[in-house]
Formats: C-alpha cells, sequence, structure tokens
C-alpha cells in the first residue's frame, strides 16, 4: 500500500479501538491523530469526513 493511512480518534471510543485492533492485526500501518477540543466540528475536518464522525 503506497498511501499511509491517518486514523482520526478519541481514546475512550471503542469504535476507534475496534479500528484500531484491525489495522493492528493486518499489520496496516498508520498514524493516529486525536482530534483537540472538537476540532472535528471544524470546517477542515468536516471537508474530510462531511458526516464529522469518529473515527475516519
Amino acid at each position: 500500500m503506497s498511501e499511509s493511512i491517518t486514523l482520526y480518534a478519541v481514546p475512550e471510543s471503542t469504535y476507534c479501538a475496534r479500528v484500531r485492533l484491525v489495522l493492528e492485526l493486518k499489520s496496516i500501518e498508520y498514524t493516529e491523530e486525536r482530534p483537540a477540543g472538537g476540532s472535528y466540528k471544524s470546517e477542515d475536518y468536516r471537508r474530510l469526513v462531511p458526516a464529522g464522525s469518529v473515527p475516519a
């Protein structure tokens, strides 16, 4: 895989933990970013993920 994966996740989320687990089990390289203080509601984030959901 040539593209890098960025996981936008919050540590408390079980949904994020599931995505993280799958990435680890499949040995997929990724970087994790944690949206700070509601930044997942920002216009920039909404351009990446129109639903504004986490994980993304």
